[in-house]
């Protein structure tokens, strides 16, 4: 009886270090050699804050406020100190006047460096700091407005804006035609242009062709997800193996609401790569 109690334990040792093993192919490595590179022929994107439609004078201040010289000059301020590239940080008024009313950001806080959760400093408003907390703060100032900060899923950045006039899109926001037809953009701040983090060793992606049959993480809502999805839709309905273009059935999309679980997914092997803007894939696999 010993004797067979023995030899199951055995077995059932083997099958448990088997299943493990085979759970560990299945994730993939962690990647410790994370790389990010421009996305080949790639289009200029334009950032923008955001107001609900025909919400003319709130739009008229915020484009007034982008105009001035004083804000051209702090932006470049605040990419540089956000970006690890100084630290050097703009000036911090305190917004004691509240004449104007509470003005409110909405926002995702996990697109450094330009929003991302940070509880300490100056430059924090509601447990957020980064260049557009930084515009936002100065804007605030500008207009005697109190600044409040609204975190959500940046899926639900516009919808929120929509449905009140107090309110402004800051959230690395790209302006499509789409979005056009749900808010008014204010004048443009800042370019960006789409970017591919993937493993140095394993992949080191250069060209959305190269992403066919791979698990590709995006942000849900974001540019990098709208361009997948519609190179993939395109390219099935297609049926075209041309270069550049995914055509291919085993291509999957993995979106998630918050970018950071997006890399973490990434870093521990779970998905092939990511497609995301310039800066916040530089800053992703910097910090």
């Amino acid at each position: 009886m010993k004797k067979n109690s023995k030899i199951f334990l055995s077995l059932l040792i083997v099958l448990v270090m088997s299943l493990s093993a085979v759970a560990l192919v299945a994730c993939g490595p962690k990647v410790n050699d994370p790389v990010a590179n421009q996305v080949e022929g790639a289009s200029v994107e334009q950032f923008a804050f955001a107001v609900a439609k025909k919400n003319e004078v709130l739009l008229n201040k915020v484009n007034a406020f982008f105009a001035l010289d004083s804000t051209t000059a702090n932006i470049g301020v605040s990419m540089k100190f956000h970006s690890g590239a100084s630290d050097t940080t703009i000036v911090y008024p305190n917004l004691k006047d509240n004449t104007g009313g509470v003005i409110t950001m909405v926002t995702e806080a996990g697109f450094a460096p330009y929003e991302y959760a940070n509880n300490t400093g100056a430059g924090s408003v509601d447990g957020v700091a980064g260049v557009d907390v930084d515009l936002m703060i100065l804007f605030a100032e500008e207009n005697n407005y109190t600044l409040k900060v609204a975190k959500g899923t940046f899926d639900a950045v516009i919808p929120t804006v929509m449905k009140d006039k107090m309110t402004i899109a800051a959230a690395g926001l790209t302006i499509t035609e789409v979005r056009k037809e749900k808010v008014d953009f204010a004048t443009p701040y800042v370019e960006s242009i789409q970017y591919i983090i993937s493993s140095k060793s394993t992949g080191n992606y250069t060209k959305m062709s190269e992403l066919a049959g791979l698990n590709v993480g995006v942000q849900t809502g974001a540019t990098g997800h709208l361009n997948m999805k519609a190179a993939v839709d395109e390219a099935n309905e297609d049926n075209d193996f041309t270069a550049g273009i995914l055509y291919n059935t085993n291509t999957v999309i993995s979106n998630n609401a918050r970018i950071m679980n997006v890399y973490q997914d990434f870093k521990n092997g779970k998905i092939d790569a990511i497609i995301i803007d310039k800066f916040v894939a530089l800053n992703l696999i910097k910090n």
